[in-house]
C-alpha cells in the first residue's frame, strides 16, 4: 500500500497499514499456536428451600487455549457502510469473522484508490469518508479485539461482582415488594447423555457433562474438569 496524496485517503491508507500490521501479529500467534491464557466468568444462582430468595454469584475461572482456537472462533458482526458499486467489484461488506477482516482491509484499500481517481470532487470526498469509517471500524471493533484476545488478560472479577451485586439488590427488593414472587432453578442437563438427575461437571471448554463422559463435540477429552459442579 503507497501513501496518497488525497488527506482522506491518506488517513485511510495509514489506518489500513495498521491493520496490515496486527494481521501480521495475528497470524504470527495463529501459527505459533501456544497456549494463551483466558479467563471466563461463571454466575451461578442459588435460592433458599421455600423459593422466596434468590442470589447470583460470579466466579472467575482461568484456563488457556491455542491461539489459532481464540482467532477462529472470534465473532463480531461489523456494521460497515456499503458504498456504491461504480467499478463493479462486488465488494462484499460482511463482517464477521476474523477473515472477513482481513479480506476487507485489503480489498476495500483497492477499490478507495479507483475512488481517488475522480480527485477532490464532493462525491470522491463523500465516499472516501466512508471507506476511512469503515477502516476505522475494522480496526477498532475487530482487529483491536483480537489482539486483546491474545494478550495476558485481566481481571475483571471484581467489577462483574460489583455488578452482580448489585442485580442482587433488585431482586430482593422486588420480592419484597411482590410477597407472591417464587424462584425455581431451571433443569440442567448432562450436555452428553441429556441426564438431569446427576451431578454435572464443568469443563474447560464450557460444556456441562456428568460421569458418563464428555459432549462428543467438545474438547473436553483434552481438558480439565473445573471443580464446580451443578446438580
Amino acid at each position: 500500500m503507497s501513501a496518497q496524496s488525497n488527506p482522506v485517503m491518506k488517513e485511510a491508507h495509514r489506518i489500513a497499514k495498521a491493520n496490515d500490521q496486527l494481521i501480521t501479529k495475528i497470524d504470527t500467534a495463529r501459527k505459533t499456536n501456544a497456549q494463551m491464557p483466558t479467563i471466563e466468568y461463571i454466575v451461578i444462582s442459588t435460592h433458599s428451600p421455600d423459593s422466596k430468595k434468590l442470589s447470583l454469584n460470579v466466579r472467575e475461572h482461568k484456563s488457556s487455549k491455542p491461539a489459532s482456537t481464540i482467532i477462529n472462533s472470534w465473532r463480531n458482526l461489523i456494521e460497515l457502510t456499503v458504498i456504491p458499486d461504480l467499478f463493479n467489484d462486488n465488494l462484499n461488506y460482511k463482517c464477521e469473522k476474523y477473515s472477513d477482516l482481513v479480506r476487507l482491509n485489503k480489498e476495500m484499500f483497492v477499490v478507495a484508490q479507483k475512488f481517488e481517481l475522480f480527485g477532490d470532487s464532493a462525491r470522491a470526498k463523500a465516499e472516501l469518508e466512508k471507506f476511512l469509517t469503515n477502516f476505522q471500524s475494522l480496526h477498532n471493533n475487530g482487529f483491536k479485539q483480537v489482539e486483546k484476545l491474545l494478550a495476558e488478560p485481566h481481571s475483571d472479577l471484581q467489577q462483574i461482582s460489583k455488578k452482580v451485586n448489585d442485580i442482587n439488590c433488585q431482586i430482593e427488593n422486588m420480592a419484597n415488594i411482590n410477597l407472591n414472587t417464587r424462584f425455581q432453578s431451571a433443569q440442567i442437563t448432562c450436555e452428553y447423555c441429556g441426564k438431569a438427575d446427576t451431578p454435572l461437571t464443568r469443563y474447560s471448554d464450557g460444556y456441562l457433562c456428568c460421569t458418563n463422559g464428555p459432549h462428543p463435540n467438545s474438547n473436553a477429552y483434552q481438558g480439565q474438569p473445573v471443580t464446580d459442579t451443578y446438580t
